[in-house]
C-alpha cells in the first residue's frame, strides 16, 4: 500500500502502543473512550492498546438475544460479563489468552473499509508467520486457518476516530465460542494458535509480531513503538 492509499492521516507518523495486561472488558471501554475523547480533540495522538479480557460474552449493534446460547440470568450467575456495544456486527467472546487489540486511530478520508482490511492482514501476517495458513471469506470480516475461524473484527468510528477492534485466538480454550451463534453464523467452528500448532505459543512474541506488521502496514515510525501501562 502506497502513501497515497493510507487509510491512516499523513501527519501520524508515531503512536502509542500500550499493554494494558489482563483488564475486564468494562473498563477496558472506559478506557478507550477517554483515549477516544482525547485523539478527537487533538489532546493525544495515536495508540495502539493490546489486551486480554476475563471471559466476556459482547453484542454488537446488529446483534441482540437470539445470538446468545444461554439466558441472560446464566451470565450474571457465572460472573460473565455481557456487553451491548456500538461496534459493528453481532456477537462475540472474549477470554484470557486471546489477544484484543484496539486500535485508536484517525482515518485518512474515513475509509473504514480499507483500514479494517489492513488490520485483517497483520493478523493474518502473525498467523503465517507461525505457517498457519491465513483464509478471507468475502463478506465475512476475519481470519481463518484451515476453514476455522481465528480472528474477528469489529470497529466504531466517532469523529474520523476508530475504537473498539480485532481479536486473535492464540492460547484461550475456546470456552465462550460455546456460548454464542459467532457473527450471526450458527455453525462456525473456532480455532486458536495453539490449537493449531499443537502447543501453547509465547503471547509477548505474538504480540511483538503484530506491533511490527502494524506499524509497517500503516506506515508509522519507532518512535514511540513501546510497550507501556
Amino acid at each position: 500500500m502506497d502513501a497515497a492509499g493510507d487509510p491512516v492521516a499523513a501527519i501520524s507518523k508515531s503512536i502509542n502502543v500500550m499493554d494494558w495486561g489482563l483488564l475486564g472488558y468494562g473498563e477496558s471501554v472506559r478506557r478507550q473512550l477517554r483515549l477516544v475523547e482525547e485523539r478527537c480533540s487533538g489532546a493525544a495522538g495515536d495508540s495502539l492498546i493490546l489486551v486480554e479480557h476475563p471471559l466476556a460474552v459482547t453484542l454488537g449493534r446488529s446483534g441482540g438475544q437470539c445470538d446468545l446460547l444461554m439466558p441472560e440470568t446464566y451470565f450474571h450467575r457465572e460472573g460473565i460479563e455481557l456487553h451491548a456495544v456500538s461496534r459493528g456486527g453481532k456477537a462475540t467472546f472474549h477470554e484470557p489468552g486471546q489477544l484484543v487489540v484496539y486500535p485508536i486511530v484517525r482515518l485518512r478520508d474515513n475509509d473504514i473499509k480499507r483500514f479494517v482490511l489492513t488490520l485483517l492482514e497483520s493478523a493474518a501476517a502473525v498467523f503465517q508467520a507461525y505457517g498457519l495458513p491465513s483464509e478471507f471469506k468475502e463478506g465475512r470480516p476475519g481470519v481463518w486457518v484451515r476453514s476455522r475461524k481465528i480472528a474477528s473484527i469489529g470497529l466504531c468510528v466517532t469523529e474520523g476516530v476508530t475504537y473498539h477492534g480485532l481479536s486473535m485466538n492464540v492460547n484461550n480454550d475456546l470456552q465462550g465460542s460455546r456460548l454464542i451463534v459467532p457473527c450471526g453464523h450458527a455453525g462456525e467452528v473456532f480455532t486458536s494458535m495453539a490449537k493449531e500448532l499443537g502447543a501453547s505459543v509465547n503471547m509477548d512474541a505474538v504480540k511483538k509480531i503484530f506491533i511490527g506488521e502494524f506499524k509497517k502496514r500503516f506506515r508509522y515510525g519507532d518512535e514511540r513503538g513501546q510497550i507501556t501501562d
